[in-house]
């Protein structure tokens, strides 16, 4: 898989090697797409920005990652400068984000309600004892086959 990466020239066929063989479903249908990412980011491992920090030019690959959930081949499609905006230009994004917020809680706080009072066990043994079968299956293909790559 490294070296159909490494191959892949162009956006599309990259996110081609990304559709075939990645195992994270979030990203995996966007041809590996995550975004725009710095430091304040949440939930992103910093070894990744640590090495797309390293890569010199758009388009090239950074330096294999090993993170907990696996091995992160990651190409940078563009880099720019971090800027402040005004209060006016995030706005949305800060209306947004308590609105999230406060959908998180409202869900936090009715699950807590339904709980409360409930004797909940789990037999863990039992739940332990269940095997599942475990069978490969080919993705399906994505409509339009227009993806994108990471974007760094």
């Amino acid at each position: 898989m490294l070296e159909e990466a490494r191959h892949a020239t162009s956006a599309e066929a990259f996110a081609a090697v990304v559709v075939r063989h990645s195992e994270d479903q979030a990203t995996r249908y966007r041809g590996g797409d995550i975004g725009w990412l710095n430091s304040e980011t949440p939930g992103v491992d910093s070894r990744l920005l640590t090495a797309l920090a390293a890569v010199a030019k758009p388009g090239d690959l950074a330096p294999l990652i090993s993170t907990p959930r696996g091995v992160v081949i990651a190409r940078l499609l563009e880099k720019k400068e971090a800027g402040v905006k005004t209060l006016a230009e995030a706005g949305e994004t800060i209306r947004y984000q308590l609105s999230r917020l406060k959908t998180q809680q409202a869900e936090a706080n009715l699950q807590a309600s339904l709980k409360a009072g409930l004797d909940i066990q789990v037999n863990q043994a039992l739940v332990e004892s269940i095997s599942l079968p475990v069978e490969q299956i080919e993705p399906p293909k994505m409509p339009g086959a227009q993806t994108a790559q990471v974007r760094h």
